[in-house]
């Protein structure tokens, strides 16, 4: 019996799995694939190690970025090459510069939320974006130093067939053989 089950194994999700053990609760993670990271799973193609297989850009919060840097040492820097594609009706695709007022604004107006607040904030309110100076690989390691020194449980190769809530507990079938018990699930 658990106290929770993750299911998926993305950094958020080790953090939180991670974070939940330090407090005394017994957590298991279960995760499809056979290997943890979710689309933040480094890959080996075409010769290379560790090729990042999406990239993950981080929003200007604070407290976030303070946590990664304190928590995990992780250096971030500021994304000078971000960029936003549109399709424009026959014009085609265009690349502009995530931090664009332009950029800004055309997001505004594809997206149907265009006013005078958002035409003001676009002009005040600058979006930077952040990203890990080592790459997404550097922080991938140090989530799974962080996992591989916990008590949390991983259960990879699994996909979950079923669940079944009956008194404060659930019960998730998988695979047609496991069934693992829990008082929570976090999807």
């Amino acid at each position: 019996m658990y106290d929770l089950i993750i299911i998926g194994s993305s950094p958020i999700c080790i953090l939180e799995a991670v974070n939940r053990s330090k407090n005394g609760e017994k957590v298991l993670i279960i995760e499809k694939n056979n290997y943890i990271g979710g689309a933040w799973k480094c890959l080996n193609i075409f010769g290379g190690e560790d090729v990042e297989n999406a990239i993950h850009y981080l929003l200007p919060n604070v407290e976030g970025i303070n946590f990664l840097k304190k928590n995990l040492g992780i250096k971030i820097v500021k994304s000078n090459s971000k960029y936003r594609i549109f399709k424009i009706s026959h014009l085609g695709y265009i690349h502009v510069h995530y931090d664009n007022i332009f950029s800004r604004i055309l997001d505004k107006l594809i997206s149907n939320s265009l006013d005078w607040s958002s035409i003001k904030d676009s002009f005040l309110k600058r979006k930077k974006s952040f990203y890990f100076k080592n790459g997404s690989p550097d922080f991938m390691k140090k989530v799974k130093n962080l996992l591989d020194n916990s008590n949390v449980k991983v259960h990879l190769n699994c996909k979950i067939e079923k669940f079944l809530f009956e008194n404060k507990k659930v019960s998730l079938f998988a695979n047609n053989k496991h069934i693992f018990k829990s008082k929570r699930v976090l999807l």
